[in-house]
């Protein structure tokens, strides 16, 4: 009964047509989920009706942008009346936008933000791959990267977080113009966590940067080695990586994103396309 809540409950949940149950919970002082907010017309009216949560399938903001609820800093939810200010989101965001076709095959088409290490390439980095999850290619993929130049067929060794229904995997071209090599972990127990949502990627350059190992994580420092190899030519340009997979535009974003330890930004990195891409990188959740 909306007029005499049980005192236990503070949720309601309602279809997104029943607008006329959704305002009076939400002025009884519930908390008001509508579901099947499916398109725009069931979305706006689940908000003109006062709920606070709208159950959607539509969780992709560049196919469906409706949908969006965060503010330009990045701040996940809209703010309700009465209104408190809020903070962008925290942590170093470095994003990238490509639209190309794959890290893959004989010849990569990718952007690449990097730090050409020549003169020291050992070292590590590591960053959270934030990737869209839905209604994109599955293929596509953000990854820490290290190769021997900027060529298309340049040998590389990369750990890499695709964008959906994919685990962690690490990319090896062991020679130039050489076909790519896959090795795919769920890094994260079964029956634990799904391993398409693991995050944490992590790249480990040693040996005068011959040798890479590429690790993946649940939780940042929780490491679990993916693939290891050794070259024959220096891995001399390390950075952020990101490809669409042929479909079309697609954004990712490196979260806390080190190099040695040290958090990065865009201004660190020389940002290039490898083959036939196109795409920025900027500092934030949006360019």
């Amino acid at each position: 009964d909306l007029l005499d809540p049980d005192p236990r409950i503070a949720i309601y949940n309602a279809n997104v047509g029943d607008t006329s149950a959704i305002a009076a919970a939400a002025a009884a002082g519930f908390v008001v989920r509508a579901w099947d907010a499916n398109d725009e017309a069931a979305w706006d009216e689940g908000v003109g009706a006062g709920a606070h949560h709208l159950g959607t399938n539509a969780v992709n903001l560049h196919r469906d942008p409706w949908t969006i609820t965060h503010d330009a800093e990045g701040w996940p939810f809209t703010c309700r009346e009465p209104c408190v200010s809020v903070r962008p989101e925290p942590g170093a965001i470095v994003g990238m936008s490509v639209d190309s076709g794959d890290i893959w095959s004989t010849a990569d088409e990718f952007r690449f933000a990097y730090v050409d290490r020549t003169a020291a390439p050992d070292g590590e980095w590591s960053a959270l791959v934030s990737t869209v999850n839905s209604w994109v290619e599955p293929f596509a993929k953000g990854c820490l990267m290290a190769r021997a130049g900027l060529g298309p067929g340049a040998p590389y060794f990369a750990v890499c977080r695709p964008a959906d229904e994919e685990p962690l995997r690490v990319q090896i071209r062991e020679t130039a113009g050489a076909s790519t090599q896959a090795i795919e972990d769920d890094v994260v127990p079964s029956s634990t966590v799904s391993p398409t949502s693991v995050a944490w990627v992590r790249l480990v350059l040693s040996d005068d940067g011959l040798c890479a190992t590429g690790l993946g994580a649940w939780q940042r420092g929780q490491w679990v080695a993916i693939g290891s190899h050794c070259f024959t030519t220096p891995l001399t340009h390390q950075g952020l990586a990101a490809s669409s997979h042929d479909s079309g535009p697609v954004k990712l974003l490196f979260v806390d994103p080190r190099r040695d330890g040290s958090t990065i930004d865009s201004g660190a990195l020389t940002s290039v396309s490898v083959g036939v891409a196109s795409g920025q990188t900027f500092d934030g959740p949006f360019p």
